[in-house]
């Protein structure tokens, strides 16, 4: 049994397929004076057809998942598109005498090697995206071009070090019953489109090509990330069982989709989606979501180029955004660059500790054009529809009332050209660190709204980096201090009368639902595909009840403590289980 990252759902079984990738075959050749132009011209036919099978692609997916996840190839040829990338190649074949091919493969493996650098999952899965493009040209650039996906024969399992975007587009997805790579992480885009296209898939497990022969039966669950090579008979059944199950619970939680998150004593929840590409918007609406709790937009900023992005193209996105989640609310959160994001871009100095750095609101501060450009941006779109604005690592009041002022010059600037934006636009504050938590009586006078960001607040709070396999365990949700925090945040948003979200990984825990909802939460923001369960289970319970439970929790004094007791109150609600 290996595990790795279940990134699409369902459950497969079927024969291993191994991918076989054959790579252009590359050489260092120095070339004459006179060979110069010809080499850029070798470079300008290649990426004229990249860019055009890259459309038909776009066009092929649109047809087969829609267009938003289409959308996916965009950022493809933007690469293509990118004048400082393709410079950089054109100036290593004109300075250094070399090969296009060998010019390309430099500023690749460059590339690759800044994104493989970055802690950041979403960061490290743009290195792929690169990789896919640079493939496309290389091969386009030969007499015999190698670039194929997987010409699959029969059904089966795909095995592979790492299956971009392209390549996945490209398979026969009658005969494609799931995959499985080395590499790749939550937030790559061959998992996206693995999800639209409702393909099991299990990727990151870093080795599972050398562990696995062709024609090895595999057994693979997209929902736990497991993968069990040559399973035996009581597995292989226990697993057509739960595939049965996993369907069944599918069409159970259809048909509360159109139902409102009620509780039986009738308090309504409001549930979200937490989003960072705009692949996902279609994804959230298809899962009920009732607005966008949480919509990261960095990835604007974060390309190979790692140029800034224009005010219109920022705006763009943000109109986009509105105009489809209208009425529902759209909450985009101001740039949380820097820490491990910004450490190695251009003009960044290093930092010992980048988590306790510049970054996010302290970085807006420090780089105010960047901040006022997407101001601008929001600003401009929430003429549109229900955006809302949300401060990130605010550490106290006077971050608060200097992002105001900022704000309110943007506003100045905006009137002042006769441009249309919504002047009451909400503006809340991301309490996700230790010092925002303690005071949050105070900041919620500042504020129209709260959300919880608890991945960071848990990190924050414990001191432990959960990506630390040595300190890992400490990583608890439902440490009692956690609890005392969300109580404390939550009841000074209850006393001035602010809402008051959630939008970390506790938000999509069932078991951490009865404390959400006994605490008196009134929005709860999550990964799209969380939402269903979590609405049937709102559905179930009554906020008094939950209530009882919490004042029974707060008497406890371990997280496993805490674990236990809701473990067993809800199996005590839903003896047949609730999956």
């Amino acid at each position: 049994m290996l595990r790795g990252v279940g990134v699409s759902p369902g459950i497969a079984i079927g024969k291993a397929l191994i991918f076989k990738v054959e790579g252009a075959v590359l050489g260092h050749r120095t070339i004459a004076d006179d060979e110069v132009t010809r080499e850029l011209q070798r470079l300008e036919k290649a990426i004229k057809k990249s860019k055009q099978q890259l459309v038909s692609l776009k066009n092929k997916v649109s047809k087969e998942a829609g267009k938003d996840f289409a959308r996916i190839f965009d950022a493809h040829i933007l690469m293509l598109e990118d004048e400082v990338l393709i410079n950089a190649i054109r100036n290593l074949v004109k300075e250094q005498r070399i090969n296009v091919e060998w010019a390309l493969k430099e500023v690749r493996d460059r590339l690759i090697s800044l994104f493989a650098q970055f802690n950041d999952e979403y960061m490290q899965d743009r290195g792929i995206d690169v990789e896919d493009v640079w493939q496309r040209i290389q091969s386009n650039l030969s007499l015999n071009p190698t670039l194929n996906a997987a010409n699959l024969s029969e059904e089966g399992i795909l095995i592979a070090p790492n299956i971009s975007p392209s390549e996945l587009a490209q398979m026969d997805k009658k005969l494609l019953r799931g995959f499985v790579t080395d590499a790749g992480g939550r937030t790559s885009h061959t998992g996206i489109l693995a999800r639209s296209l409702k393909i099991p898939a299990v990727i990151g497990l870093s080795d599972v090509t050398s562990r696995v022969k062709e024609g090895d039966l595999l057994l693979i669950d997209g929902n736990e990330g497991v993968v069990i090579v040559n399973p035996n008979l009581t597995l292989i059944q226990e697993y057509e069982s739960k595939k049965r199950r996993y369907q069944e619970h599918e069409v159970e939680l259809l048909k509360t989709k159109e139902l409102p998150a009620v509780t039986l004593d009738g308090k309504r929840i409001a549930l979200m989606a937490n989003i960072e590409l705009p692949e996902e918007i279609d994804s959230a609406l298809q899962h009920a979501a009732e607005g966008i709790g949480l919509f990261r937009s960095e990835f604007l900023y974060l390309r190979p180029s790692f140029s800034l992005p224009s005010e219109e193209e920022i705006f763009l996105l943000y109109r986009e955004l509105a105009e489809k989640l209208t009425p529902y609310p759209a909450t985009i959160r101001t740039l949380d660059l820097g820490g491990d994001k910004m450490n190695n871009l251009p003009g960044v100095s290093h930092e010992a500790n980048p988590f306790l750095g510049l970054r996010a609101i302290r970085f807006c501060f420090k780089r105010k054009e960047v901040f006022k450009t997407q101001l601008r941006a929001l600003l401009r779109a929430s003429a549109y529809g229900n955006l809302r604005i949300i401060l990130p690592m605010i550490s106290g009041i006077e971050e608060i009332h200097q992002a105001k002022l900022i704000l309110e010059e943007v506003k100045e600037e905006l009137h002042s050209e006769h441009i249309h934006f919504n002047p009451r636009i909400p503006i809340g504050v991301l309490i996700e660190i230790p010092s925002a938590a303690l005071i949050a009586d105070l900041l919620a006078k500042e504020v129209d709204f709260f959300s919880i960001g608890t991945n960071d607040l848990i990190q924050y709070l414990i001191a432990v980096d959960r990506s630390n396999v040595n300190v890992s365990y400490l990583y608890e949700p439902l440490h009692p201090a956690i609890i005392r925090s969300l109580k404390f945040i939550v009841d000074s948003a209850k006393k001035h009368q602010i809402p008051v979200s959630l939008c970390g990984e506790m938000a999509g825990d069932p078991a951490a639902l009865i404390i959400l909802l006994g605490l008196g939460l009134d929005e709860l923001s999550m990964n799209p595909y969380s939402i269903p369960l979590i609405k049937r289970l709102i559905r179930s319970l009554s906020v008094e009840e939950t209530r009882r439970m919490v004042r029974g929790i707060m008497r406890l004094t371990t997280a496993r403590q805490v674990e236990e007791y809701l473990l067993e109150r809800l199996s005590r609600m839903f003896p047949e289980g609730y999956l």
